[in-house]
């Protein structure tokens, strides 16, 4: 009598992602942001911490939440990237999946943080400035070239 058998199998641990918030002036990584790399097959947070790095470095942090031992298959990296620089990310080859696979050949990737938006600010509140209380105003600029204050 035939039988019939169900089973499933499991691909290569492989990086198969990786992103960013790219709502940004040029499409690239917001800074302040964080990078989030997706991985094929699950593997231990603990590991995956050691296996992942970023230089140069911009002060990893990772999910205070979630305990080292559980298993992940998205990492979420955090940091202090900084406007308008590239980073090169690295996930260690000798990562190593819930199966025992490892990677093998480590991935690289180079990521590029963009600019800020442009913007500026004025240091005044409210509709109305009383001469009595004439003072300088401050004003602040991120990447704009010029402007003009009129009153």
């Amino acid at each position: 009598m035939p039988q019939a058998l169900h089973f499933e199998t499991y691909g290569p641990l492989e990086v198969t992602r990786v992103n960013c918030n790219t709502d940004t002036p040029h499409g690239h990584c917001a800074a302040g942001g964080a990078i989030g790399v997706e991985l094929s097959n699950p593997v231990r947070g603990k590991d995956a911490q050691r296996a992942a790095s970023i230089l140069p470095s911009p002060g990893l942090k990772f999910d205070s939440w979630r305990d080292e031992s559980d298993e992940i298959s998205y990492l979420d990296l955090q940091g202090k990237f900084k406007p308008g620089q590239s980073y090169t990310l690295r996930v260690s080859g000798d990562l190593k999946d819930r199966y025992g696979q490892r990677m093998g050949q480590a991935h690289v990737e180079k990521i590029e943080f963009d600019d800020l938006w442009p913007t500026v600010e004025i240091g005044v509140s409210g509709d109305v400035v009383e001469p009595a209380t004439l003072k300088p105003i401050t004003v602040g600029s991120v990447n704009v070239d010029s402007y003009e204050l009129v009153t």
